[in-house]
């Protein structure tokens, strides 16, 4: 997440107010709100076996939440989006390498999701 004072113009340079690293997505944001109100949550997916994807699998676990079922695929790199922030208004830059579709789901174990009461896809 970039904060900028405004957007710039084309070829012009300037300087980001603050620059953040987090980890984003609809399962792994409703896994950290459902941890922070005192569910049980495990995540089930995919991440590449990269250094982005040990940093997004260990601040996870770092919320509480169960990582057993996060697979590691070699084929792959996550995701990543970058967001420009300036002000109310927001852009978002995104790159897709992790196409789940293409993944085989018996490698995540999903038997073990039979004992959930909450399945988000």
């Amino acid at each position: 997440i970039w904060d900028l004072p405004y957007f710039p113009h084309s070829h012009e340079k300037i300087d980001a107010n603050a620059v953040t690293k987090t980890v984003g997505g609809s399962g792994a944001n409703t896994a950290s709100w459902l941890a922070k109100l005192g569910h049980k949550v495990i995540l089930v997916g995919a991440v590449g076996d990269d250094e982005d994807s040990r940093w997004i699998v260990q601040k996870i676990k770092n919320q509480g939440i169960k990582t057993d079922l996060i697979t590691h695929t070699r084929s792959h790199t996550v995701n990543h989006a970058i967001s420009l922030i300036s002000n109310d208004s927001k852009r978002i830059i995104r790159q897709r390498n992790l196409d789940l579709t293409k993944l085989n789901w018996n490698d995540t174990k999903l038997k073990k999701m039979l004992n959930g009461t909450l399945l988000d896809l």
